[in-house]
């Protein structure tokens, strides 16, 4: 009858232990798995935007033309248009439509 026990114990032990290793087990692998998809969800949503952004560039192109500031007499006009040009060419810059 001892022995009948001192197995049960020993079954016991091994049950629980496989129950925590399994446990701990799967805790790791969703956590890798998790930080995976996120990590595709994000590069997804880079190249998403990368796309938005690059659409805007034909549109922008086409209104970038700080040459025709020079033409503008009224000097607060002018200098209204030159703030414009420069900044419209900086989100260009920004979206990469060009470089500097």
């Amino acid at each position: 009858m001892h022995k009948k026990i001192d197995m049960t114990r020993g079954l016991l032990v091994w049950i629980l232990l496989a129950g925590v290793l399994s446990t701990i087990g799967v805790s790791v692998f969703s956590v890798i798995y998790t930080n995976s998809v996120q990590k595709q969800a994000e590069h997804r949503s880079e190249k998403a935007r990368e796309l938005a952004d690059y659409r805007w560039c034909s549109l922008l192109e086409t209104v970038d033309v700080p040459g025709q500031v020079n033409q503008i007499k009224d000097p607060v006009q002018r200098q209204r248009a030159q703030l414009y040009y420069a900044r419209l060419h900086q989100l260009r810059v920004e979206l990469r439509c060009v470089t500097k």
